[in-house]
């Protein structure tokens, strides 16, 4: 039955993981004189650099963190229809689980890379969505996969009453 309590924290993770997609992370460029007027925008798919009173802006793909967040909907959609084989869909939720520990802890590298993870995301609390999505992604897999081991235990035990 796909209306489970674990199909809904799969939706959640969907949804986390997309919401990411729109997220940016915008700063200014404060290292040397002549990136004076320099910002920069973060998101999962690229960098931008853009030049105040120009309309050059320069992007730079992140193939790792897109294709990671991109199979994080991909797995999380799969493993709503595979509500009939419940050992399979708890593999995938695990799969889901590392496949979202690895964005996060990709994020968490590029930021600290990119110029300080507290430097970055500063006070905007826009800003910190960039790291809470991910985290959410993984726990409502791991969520997920609880109420799957629930189901397969209930069924299990009623299994061997018979």
């Amino acid at each position: 039955m796909i209306q489970r309590i674990q199909s809904v924290f799969l939706l959640f993770a969907i949804i986390s993981a997309t919401v990411l997609f729109f997220i940016q992370l915008k700063h200014q460029l404060k290292s040397t004189t002549e990136e004076q007027g320099v910002s920069e925008t973060i998101t999962v798919c690229y960098i931008s650099k853009t030049i105040e009173g120009s309309d050059d802006v320069e992007k730079k793909p992140l193939y790792i963190s897109a294709l990671l967040n991109s199979f994080l909907i991909v797995i999380a959609l799969f493993t709503i229809f595979l509500y009939k084989k419940r050992t399979r869909q708890s593999l995938f939720c695990r799969l889901g689980i590392l496949t979202g520990t690895g964005l996060l802890v990709y994020l968490l590298f590029f930021l600290e890379k990119a110029g300080g993870t507290k430097n970055l995301i500063g006070n905007n609390t826009q800003n910190y969505l960039f790291l809470i999505l991910p985290a959410l992604t993984v726990l409502f897999f791991y969520l997920s996969n609880v109420f799957i081991m629930r189901d397969e235990r209930l069924i299990r035990s009623v299994d061997r009453i018979r």
